[in-house]
């Protein structure tokens, strides 16, 4: 019976990070940028995600403003 307990206390713990898991239009409303331009999921490893904020210069480089992991619904600085 414990170990069945553990299972299920497992199970939950991980349906948590899976539906908690932001989306690109959570990225987006985090870093209050109006479009999707620059924004970008990197890597979607289901519990959590890396993402890249890159602008794009006049002449046509692009330089990046951040890298950031989502989880649990939050966002946080990695670069």
């Amino acid at each position: 019976m414990k170990r069945y307990r553990m299972q299920i206390i497992n199970a939950g713990v991980l349906l948590a990070f899976i539906i908690t898991n932001p989306s690109v239009s959570a990225f987006k409303a985090h870093q209050g940028a109006s479009s999707y331009d620059g924004l970008k999921r990197k890597y979607n490893f289901f519990l959590c995600s890396i993402y890249t904020h890159t602008e794009t210069w006049a002449d046509g480089s692009e330089h990046d403003k951040g890298t950031y992991l989502g989880i649990l619904g939050n966002f946080f600085e990695i670069d």
